[in-house]
């Protein structure tokens, strides 16, 4: 079969098509070979496919260094020739390779024109906007970071632009209830902390059917028993979709339910619904607690991820929060001979709009 390649570039919406997954194979076997072409030196491919790339909004200098910038890749554009055969076995073991470096590409545009129309376009044409945020995670990468942090005009057009892209958070609406608790809640000084922080574990395999994993098990009874101990009047339970097979599964959700089951108020519990890592468990519990005029929570937590918080400078967790989200995002402190527990102060800087997640900003 011969590659079909056309005089004024791919065929139209073909590039649309093959970010979305909506495209045929060969689609995207003749677009990658007419990009790889171009990169070997055929001035003709190389003009194709940045007229086409222009005129979806697309930075074809951006897609062109993504895609030699992978090993193998840079294999192929170096050869000689490269067969179909060549260009189908690059794309059977980087499937989503060409969608990712031309969503790098058109995410790129977007900061640099200040407008994210097209790539909101293409968000809608797909199934899940949760595929969409992960296939976009995967498009931002050092080199367009670098791009984006060295002018402050580009960072704030980065993050409004993930900002409006981001999918719903589901936390605003299940928390009516308890935020007019909370608002209306006189009686702070009774109590140690002000509220008590859940993390939420899923495990690599994904939610178990019907259950709670018992790691997870074991923080929601520490932290009922934290709560008949008047350690704080409200909980807060944090896990978002943490699993990309299950869009529809929200670790809070359940977490809040088992509370419930164990006896604790509904309107006592804060749900935080979009976290899938445990630096943004913090970030977006600090950002849930400052906006409500709380200062300090207790975490309440299993042993290792205990060590993990109590111990921020020594176990790398400061650090990983500051390679991640770019700053630390709160100071914590260990609760002496406490396996479990540990101090937590949320920083001003949580508000901080992190567009390098798109499915948490």
């Amino acid at each position: 079969m011969k590659f079909r390649l056309f005089k004024r570039g791919p065929a139209p919406l073909m590039i649309d098509r093959v970010i979305t997954g909506r495209g045929s194979h060969d689609d995207e076997v003749s677009l990658t070979h007419l990009i790889l072409r171009g990169v070997r030196g055929d001035t003709e491919s190389a003009e194709r496919f940045a007229q086409q790339a222009d005129s979806h909004l697309i930075d074809s200098g951006a897609v062109v260094r993504f895609l030699v910038d992978n090993a193998l890749f840079h294999r192929l554009a170096i050869q000689q020739q490269a067969a179909r055969t060549d260009v189908e076995d690059l794309l059977e073991k980087e499937p989503a390779l060409v969608r990712i470096a031309l969503l790098h590409g058109m995410f790129r545009s977007a900061v640099a024109g200040g407008t994210e129309r097209k790539l909101a376009r293409i968000a809608r044409m797909f199934d899940r906007l949760y595929d969409f945020g992960l296939l976009l995670a995967s498009a931002i990468d050092a080199t367009l970071e670098e791009w984006i942090d060295t002018a402050e005009e580009r960072l704030k057009t980065a993050q409004q632009i993930i900002a409006r892209l981001a999918p719903p958070d589901r936390s605003p609406k299940e928390n009516r209830t308890v935020n007019r608790r909370v608002s209306r809640f006189k009686e702070w000084d009774r109590y140690p902390h002000q509220v008590l922080i859940v993390p939420g574990f899923t495990p690599d395999e994904g939610p178990p059917q019907g259950t709670i994993h018992p790691r997870l098990r074991g923080r929601l009874d520490q932290a009922m028993q934290d709560f008949r101990d008047f350690q704080a009047p409200f909980i807060l339970v944090s896990g978002g979709n943490v699993w990309a097979k299950d869009p529809a599964y929200y670790e809070a959700l359940d977490m809040r339910q088992v509370l419930v089951e164990m006896g604790a108020p509904k309107d006592r519990i804060i749900v935080e619904a979009r976290a899938r890592h445990s630096t943004t468990n913090l970030r977006n519990a600090g950002r849930y607690m400052l906006r409500h005029g709380m200062t300090h929570a207790l975490i309440t937590t299993s042993a290792e991820q205990d060590l993990y918080f109590s111990f921020a400078e020594l176990s790398t967790f400061y650090t990983r929060c500051t390679l991640t989200l770019g700053y630390r995002v709160g100071d914590l402190a260990d609760v002496p001979f406490d396996p479990t527990h540990s101090v937590f102060k949320p920083s001003q800087q949580v508000f901080t709009i992190n567009y390098r997640d798109p499915l948490d900003p």
